[in-house]
C-alpha cells in the first residue's frame, strides 16, 4: 500500500527521479535569460552627447555655396567662383547662395544675407523679390504683394516668413491675411494692429506683416503648390482685395524653390540633435 501511494505522488508531481540534461539545460536557459534581462534593464541607455554650434554650422555650409553672381552671370564668359562676401559696417554679409551645387550653373539660386549681431541668416527667391519691387513701385492703386523668405537662426531649424503686403493711396487697416487652394482655406490669421507695420509718404501708405509659418503651415505651403487655383487675400476694417494673378504666379513658383531649400537646411541638421553651446542664441 505504502509503495502504492508513493508511485502514485511521483507520476502526479511527472516524475520523482534526477532531472535530465534537457531539463538541467532548460533551466540554466532560464536563468540565464532572467540573468540578461536583469543586467540590460539596470544598465542605464548611452546619453546622446549635444552638438556644438560649430558642428552645426559646419552642417549648414555643406548645403549651399557662395558664389560670386557676376561671375556666375557673365554672358561671355560665365564661371562658377566661391565667394564668401565681407562684412559691412553694420557687421551684415550680403552673399549669393547656390544650393544645387551645379557649375558653372545654378538651378537653386537664392539671395542670402547674414545678421553677425542677431547670428541669423536669411534667404530669399530672387525672382520673388524682384516681383514684390514691381508691385511696389507700379503706379496702379491698391497693389497688393506677397513675398516669403527663410530665417535661419544659428543653432536652430529653418523658419519660412511670409511678408503681405497692401500699397495704396489709402488706409486699408489690414487686419487679416489668407490663401485659399482649390476652395479650401489652407492659411488664415488675423492679426492686431501691434502686429501690422504701417508707414506713409507723400506718394502711399504701406501695411505689412511678418508671418512665422508653424508646421502644419509649411505643410499648407506644399498644398499650393499642388494646388490649381490659389488665391490671396488681404483684409481690413476697409475692405479686402487679392494679389492679382501675376503675383499669385510668382509666388507659388517661389514657393516651391524655397521650400526645397528649406527642407535641404532641415535635413542637414536633423540628425544633431538638440544643439547646446555658449556660442548659439537664446
Amino acid at each position: 500500500m505504502y509503495l502504492a501511494t508513493t508511485s502514485l505522488v511521483c507520476l502526479m508531481l511527472v516524475g520523482c527521479g534526477p532531472p535530465s540534461a534537457a531539463d538541467n539545460q532548460v533551466r540554466a536557459d532560464r536563468a540565464l535569460g532572467g540573468a540578461v534581462a536583469t543586467f540590460a534593464s539596470a544598465t542605464p541607455a548611452p546619453v546622446r552627447q549635444a552638438a556644438t554650434a560649430d558642428q552645426w554650422a559646419q552642417a549648414v555650409e555643406q548645403v549651399f555655396d557662395k558664389v560670386n553672381v557676376k561671375r556666375l552671370r557673365d554672358k561671355k564668359n560665365p564661371a562658377y567662383v566661391e565667394d564668401q562676401g565681407k562684412p559691412d559696417q553694420n557687421g551684415v554679409i550680403e552673399y549669393f547662395a547656390c544650393f544645387d551645387k551645379a557649375p558653372p550653373k545654378c538651378e537653386l539660386p537664392s539671395s542670402g544675407r547674414r545678421d553677425g549681431f542677431k547670428k541669423i541668416q536669411f534667404f530669399a527667391d530672387p525672382a520673388m523679390e524682384f516681383s514684390d519691387l514691381a508691385a511696389k513701385y507700379t503706379p496702379a492703386t491698391g497693389k497688393p504683394s506677397v513675398r516669403a523668405y527663410i530665417t535661419l537662426r544659428d543653432c536652430h531649424p529653418p523658419s519660412i516668413v511670409l511678408n503681405p503686403a497692401f500699397r495704396a493711396a489709402n488706409w486699408m487697416f489690414v487686419e487679416q491675411f489668407g490663401v485659399m487652394v482649390d476652395d479650401h482655406i489652407v492659411i488664415d490669421r488675423k492679426f492686431d494692429s501691434s502686429q501690422v507695420e504701417r508707414d506713409n509718404s507723400p506718394r502711399e501708405i504701406s501695411e505689412s506683416m511678418h508671418v512665422v509659418l508653424n508646421a502644419q503651415e509649411v505643410d499648407a505651403l506644399r498644398e499650393v503648390v499642388r494646388g490649381r487655383q490659389v488665391v490671396i487675400r488681404l483684409t481690413g476694417k476697409k475692405g479686402y482685395v487679392g494679389v492679382d494673378q501675376a503675383g499669385t504666379r510668382e509666388f507659388v513658383q517661389g514657393v516651391a524653390r524655397l521650400l526645397r531649400i528649406h527642407d535641404a537646411l532641415g535635413q542637414a541638421i536633423k540628425g544633431l540633435g538638440s544643439v547646446i553651446d555658449v556660442a548659439c542664441p537664446v
